[in-house]
């Protein structure tokens, strides 16, 4: 499990993130708020689904972390993690197409018609299942992404 966790930190490290405004904290938000759905339970499954508890924390965690200017907006990292190999969306029956358009995902009520649900690896399942692990990973969001928090 030693050599999985160190792949997917060194994923978490080099996650595709926009730089155009400085480091854009959205996929460390809501990376750690998906390892927080874990840790507390409300997911063990390597679905993921757009729940008004993984919005909560994403929030939450935004107004904890974030000092940036930039906006909390949900729907972006969601959609954009399909850039970082291990984070598939899965589109509801009728949707297929829509995800080949990111423009049409910018909002939370697109994101939330047209995708039922994100997929993550296998591996990370694990890790994210793993007290240790999770927490690991989690402490190294918190490190990398917000050093001054």
């Amino acid at each position: 499990m030693q050599e999985t966790l160190q792949k997917y930190l060194r994923a978490f490290e080099k996650l595709r993130i926009d730089r155009a405004h400085g480091i854009a904290p959205h996929k460390p938000i809501l990376l750690l708020s998906i390892l927080q759905t874990f840790q507390i339970g409300i997911n063990n499954s390597q679905r993921i689904y757009i729940s008004p508890e993984l919005v909560a924390l994403f929030k939450s965690n935004w107004s904890l972390l974030v000092i940036s200017n930039h906006d909390c907006r949900f729907a972006l990292p969601f959609y954009h993690l399909t850039s970082d190999k291990f984070w598939k969306l899965i589109p509801k029956p009728g949707f297929e197409n829509i995800l080949q358009l990111s423009a049409s995902l910018r909002s939370f009520a697109n994101l939330n018609a047209a995708v039922d649900f994100a997929v993550t690896d296998e591996d990370l399942l694990a890790l994210m299942n793993d007290k240790k692990s999770n927490g690991i990973l989690q402490q190294f969001l918190l490190d990398k992404y917000f050093p001054e928090t």
